[in-house]
This record gives C-alpha cells, sequence and structure tokens, in this order.
C-alpha cells in the first residue's frame, strides 16, 4: 500500500510583544533577543523583523515595575511554533509579560464607489 504525504499546511503571521524588567542591562537585552530570534528559527519559524520600542511606561505595576523595556517580534510559522516559542519565554525570569498574537491576513481592499 502506498503511503501518501500531505502537503505542509500555509505558514501563519505572528507577531510577539516581549515586556522585559527595565533593570535588565543593554548587553543582556540584546543577548536575550538574539537568543530567542534562534529559538524560533530552530523551532521551524522565519524571522522578519525585530523592532525595538525602548523604555516604557507601563499602565500599572508588574512585579513592582512602572516600567519595562518593549520589543516587538514579527514572524511566521506552522504547527505548535507558538506552543514552543511561549513555552521558551515563560522560563525566563527577567520577562513581565509576553503575548503573542496571529496577525489578520491582508485584505483586499475595495475600490471606492465614484462621486454622485
Amino acid at each position: 500500500m502506498a503511503t501518501t504525504t500531505r502537503p505542509n499546511p500555509p505558514a501563519s503571521q505572528y507577531e510577539t510583544l516581549v515586556i522585559a524588567e527595565p533593570t535588565f542591562e543593554k548587553e543582556h537585552l540584546d543577548a536575550f533577543m538574539e537568543k530567542f530570534e534562534q529559538q524560533l528559527t530552530r523551532y521551524g519559524g522565519k524571522l522578519h523583523r525585530t523592532t525595538e520600542w525602548g523604555k516604557r511606561r507601563l499602565s500599572y505595576e508588574i512585579k513592582k515595575h512602572a516600567e519595562g523595556y518593549y520589543f516587538l517580534v514579527e514572524f511566521e510559522g506552522t504547527g505548535d511554533l507558538v506552543k514552543k516559542s511561549d513555552n521558551y519565554l515563560n522560563l525566563q525570569t527577567n520577562l513581565l509579560r509576553h503575548l503573542t498574537v496571529t496577525k489578520p491576513k491582508a485584505r483586499k481592499t475595495l475600490p471606492t464607489p465614484p462621486a454622485a
């Protein structure tokens, strides 16, 4: 009996917002983000962009911190990439919060109606 292979599902687009403790030194932040990017590619993801937003004031205190250091990571992947990356981020002690969301697919824009 012949085995059939299923085609790989299309990759989904994701964004992860990471908030690190403000006391985290710049060198350690850069090393952490580089390691996270390596983890994403190791898990089969494709990194698009990492944007450093810098230190910002939080809406409310988290772990007795009023500020946090923000990063936005945009990537694509399939399978349980998000679960694996969330597990990796959960193990990091210097992070205040992180959140991964699926980016909306690009919508076709409708033409504007002609002026009457």
